[in-house]
């Protein structure tokens, strides 16, 4: 193999899970904020911009470009990369020490 089992491959394991995880998470994410802005701004009598999910998605995208829906992304990264960095590879070091193995 590349690797062998220790704490070098849990923490690359853990940079690769942050980095799918917040791609992954970043659109939704995007669209969910924009919709609970646009339903607490129509409680305030304005105006709705967004009928659903999807007219939100296919709004976003046509008028700001398919890369709007990653607005954010630094921020959750730094929000999640450090809880990856130490949980991950901490779990698996806990695991060897009480002699389990590793998953």
């Amino acid at each position: 193999g590349y690797m062998e089992q220790g704490p070098i491959l849990h923490i690359t394991c853990s940079l690769i899970s942050v980095l799918c995880a917040t791609t992954f998470s970043a659109p939704p994410d995007l669209i969910k904020t924009r919709i609970m802005n646009d339903r607490k701004q129509a409680e305030a009598g304005g105006q709705r911009l967004y009928r659903n999910f999807f007219d939100c998605l296919y709004k976003t995208v046509r008028y700001e470009g398919p890369f709007a829906l990653f607005k954010g992304w630094v921020p959750s990264y730094l929000r999640l990369g450090p809880h990856f960095i130490i949980s991950l590879p901490l779990l698996e070091q806990c695991r060897k020490f009480f002699g389990l193995g590793y998953f």
